[in-house]
């Protein structure tokens, strides 16, 4: 698959999904005001098929760049804390 069409499927596919998941967190977080518990299970279950949805794309876009063929990996240190 090409860069393009990753480039594609991530624009079309990732940044939206990524938009409804952080929505789902203002709303839950009450920026826009209060909730009824309704309405919190209902953005809680929007929350948690968009992050489902989400994790499917950055599969999808992980497996088919291992398929393209080798990464450019860059060792980089890992902190020690």
């Amino acid at each position: 698959m090409s860069d393009e069409i990753l480039a594609d499927v991530k624009h079309r596919l990732h940044t939206p999904m990524s938009v409804v998941t952080g929505l789902a967190e203002v709303l839950t977080e009450g920026v826009y005001g209060g909730l009824t518990s309704g309405q919190l299970r209902r953005v809680a279950m929007i929350s948690e098929a968009s992050q489902t949805l989400l994790r499917a794309v950055n599969d999808f876009i992980d497996f088919s760049e291992v398929v393209e063929g080798p990464s450019k990996l860059r060792p980089q240190p890992i902190p020690n804390h």
